[in-house]
């Protein structure tokens, strides 16, 4: 119970510090969970059920400051779902535990 406290605490932190910013905590979370002994692949899984919300929720925001070109939105939208799809395919069938902390640390 402990451990999922500090994981809520670490994601209320940096999902507030980087929305101040006006972007997703996700890329913090990735490489923090990990070393908070966090598995690669669940944190992948989470980070991708988490940014969602952030993004949904920034979007709703900037809706209220910009005027929204909708069909590149509808473009955009398509290919982020096929990109989550296929990307989340192969993480799961083809990547190992090792190979994703190493892509994530690399990344950063």
């Amino acid at each position: 119970m402990y451990d999922y406290i500090i994981y809520f605490l670490v994601t209320l932190f940096f999902s507030t510090f980087f929305a101040l910013g006006g972007v997703g905590s996700a890329i913090a979370l990735v490489t923090i969970f990990p070393m908070l002994g966090f598995d690669a692949k669940k944190t992948a899984y989470i980070v991708s059920f988490i940014i969602p919300f952030s993004s949904f929720g920034a979007f709703i925001t900037y809706l209220q400051f910009v005027q929204m070109d909708w069909t590149l939105l509808d473009i955009v939208t398509i290919a982020v779902l096929l990109g989550g799809y296929i990307g989340g395919k192969i993480m799961h069938f083809k990547l190992s535990q090792v190979q994703i902390k190493k892509t994530n640390v690399q990344s950063n």
